[in-house]
C-alpha cells in the first residue's frame, strides 16, 4: 500500500526531508507549466504574432476567475482532507474529493455558458484594445469551451503525500500541450485558436489523469463512492471557508492585472502592455519554487496539525520562511544580471526589450519579500485558522490595489512600475505585525 506509507510519512519522516521532498516535486510541477507559459506565449509570438501574444496577457485575468474557485476549493479541500487522514477517517476523506469536485465542475460549467453569452462586454471590461480583440475573443471563446476541464486537483493529491503523481498530473498535459501547439500554430496555421485548442486537448488529458488516480487505480488509500457525491452543504461551507484567502488572492492578481493593464494602455499603449506580459511570464516562472515552497508545506503542515504534532509544525513553518526568502534574493539577482537578456525569447524589437526588461526589473528585484503573505496565510489556512488567514489577504489585496491607483494616479507608468516594489514591501510589513502582534496575544498555532 504505497499510497498509505505515503500519508503515514507526514507524521514520521524529518520535517526538512519531507518539506524539500514536497517543495522539489511541487516546484518542479510548476517549472514545467512555468516553461510551458513561456513556451506558449513564444510560440503564438514567432508563429502568428506579437499582438496575439499580448491577446493572451490580457485575457488572464478571465481565467484567473476560473482558477481562483479551482484553489478555493482545491486549497480548503486538501487541509480538510490531510486532517481528515491525519485521524485516519477515510469516509470522510471521500466525502471532501466528491463535494470539491461537485462545486467545481457546477462552477466551471456556469462560467462557460456567461462567459459565452457576455464574452464581448467581458474582453471590454478587461481592458482588451481594439487591436488585441480579435486573437483575444478566439482564445478566450474556446478556453471557456474547455472550463470544465481547466484544473486537475493535484492539491487534492499531494494532500495525501503522493507527490510524484502530481507532478506527473503537469508534466504528462503540458508535453502534449506544447507538442499540439506546434503542431497546430506552425504546421495547421490555426493561429491563435489552434494555441487555445491545444490548452483545452491537455487539460483533459489532466482530467483523465485524476479520474484515474481518485476512482480506478488500485492501490487508492479511499473509496470514493456514488454516495460520497451526496453534497454536504456544512462540509462545503467549511472547505470554501478555508478555501477563501486562496480566492480572494487569486482574484486580486486578477484584479490587479487588470488594472495594470488599463493603467498601461491609457499611458503608454497596447505595446506597453504586451511588454508587461512577456515581463510577467518571466516573472511568474521564476517565482516557481517560491509557490512550491507553499505547496510543499500545506499537507505536513495540516496532516501534523490535525495528529497534535506542534513542534513539527512549526519548524515546518519556521524552515519555509528561511527557504522561500533565500531563494527570493536569488531570483531577483538573477533578474537584476539578465533581465533583458530573458525577454529576447520573446522579441528582437529593441524597444520592446528594454521596456519589458524594465518591467522585469521592478517586478521582480523584491523577490524575497513577494512570498511572505501568501506563506503565512497559507500557514493559518492549513491549521484550520480561517479568520487570520483572510485578515492577511485581505490586508495585503487592499495595500496592492490602493497602491496601483494611487501610483498610477501621481505618476503614471514609472508609478505603476514602481508599485511593485512598494505594494512588497508594505504588504511584508502589514503581515510581519500582524503575526508579532496575534503571537504575542496567544501562541499562534493553538
Amino acid at each position: 500500500m504505497q499510497n498509505v506509507k505515503n500519508v503515514e510519512k507526514l507524521g514520521k519522516a524529518p520535517v526538512g526531508h519531507l518539506l524539500l521532498w514536497g517543495c522539489i516535486h511541487s516546484s518542479a510541477a510548476l517549472f514545467v507549466y512555468g516553461i510551458y507559459n513561456i513556451t506558449d506565449m513564444l510560440i503564438i509570438s514567432r508563429g502568428v504574432n506579437e499582438t496575439a501574444a499580448g491577446a493572451i496577457a490580457v485575457v488572464s485575468p478571465l481565467m484567473l476567475i476560473l482558477n481562483a474557485v479551482s484553489t478555493t476549493m482545491g486549497g480548503g479541500g486538501a487541509a480538510l482532507l490531510s486532517k481528515a487522514l491525519g485521524k485516519n477517517d477515510l469516509r470522510t476523506a471521500a466525502k471532501i474529493t466528491a463535494n470539491v469536485l461537485i462545486v467545481f465542475w457546477t462552477f466551471a460549467l456556469s462560467v462557460t455558458v456567461t462567459g459565452l453569452l457576455f464574452l464581448t462586454p467581458v474582453l471590454k471590461a478587461l481592458g482588451v484594445t481594439s487591436r488585441h480583440f480579435p486573437y483575444a475573443k478566439d482564445y478566450a471563446a474556446i478556453l471557456l469551451l474547455g472550463a470544465v476541464t481547466s484544473t486537475a486537483f493535484s492539491s487534492l493529491i499531494r494532500a495525501e503525500g503522493a507527490m510524484r503523481y502530481a507532478l506527473k498530473i503537469w508534466l504528462i498535459p503540458v508535453m502534449i500541450n506544447l507538442a499540439l501547439d506546434c503542431l497546430f500554430v506552425f504546421c495547421f496555421r490555426l493561429s491563435i485558436r489552434g494555441a487555445a485548442l491545444a490548452t483545452v486537448i491537455s487539460q483533459i488529458t489532466s482530467v483523465l489523469m485524476y479520474i484515474w488516480f481518485f476512482f480506478i487505480r488500485p492501490d487508492k488509500t479511499y473509496e470514493i463512492k456514488r454516495s460520497s457525491f451526496h453534497p454536504d452543504f456544512k462540509m462545503i461551507q467549511a472547505i470554501v471557508r478555508l478555501g477563501l484567502p486562496s480566492l480572494i488572492a487569486q482574484l486580486s492578481s486578477g484584479v490587479s492585472l487588470v488594472l495594470v493593464n488599463k493603467y498601461l494602455g491609457l499611458y503608454s499603449g497596447a505595446m506597453a502592455i504586451t511588454c508587461m506580459g512577456f515581463a510577467m511570464k518571466i516573472q511568474t516562472f521564476l517565482i516557481m519554487p517560491q509557490n512550491g515552497i507553499l505547496q510543499g508545506m500545506q499537507p505536513l503542515l495540516s496532516y501534523n496539525y490535525s495528529g497534535g504534532q506542534m513542534e513539527r509544525v512549526k519548524e515546518t513553518l519556521k524552515k519555509s520562511v528561511i527557504l522561500s526568502s533565500t531563494y527570493g534574493l536569488f531570483a531577483a539577482g538573477a533578474v537584476f544580471l539578465s533581465g533583458e537578456k530573458l525577454l529576447t525569447v520573446f522579441t528582437s524589437d529593441k524597444s520592446m526589450i528594454s521596456f519589458g526588461g524594465i518591467c522585469l526589473t521592478y517586478a521582480a528585484i523584491t523577490a524575497s519579500l513577494k512570498n511572505y503573505s501568501p506563506l503565512i496565510a497559507t500557514f493559518y489556512q492549513s491549521v484550520g485558522d480561517a479568520g487570520k488567514s483572510l485578515t492577511v489577504i485581505i490586508g495585503s489585496v487592499i495595500v496592492r490595489i490602493l497602491t496601483i491607483i494611487i501610483m498610477a494616479n501621481l505618476w503614471k507608468t514609472e508609478g505603476i512600475l514602481w508599485s511593485f516594489i512598494v505594494v512588497d514591501i508594505l504588504t511584508f510589513l502589514f503581515t510581519a505585525v500582524f503575526r508579532i502582534a496575534t503571537t504575542k496575544r496567544k501562541d499562534v498555532i493553538k
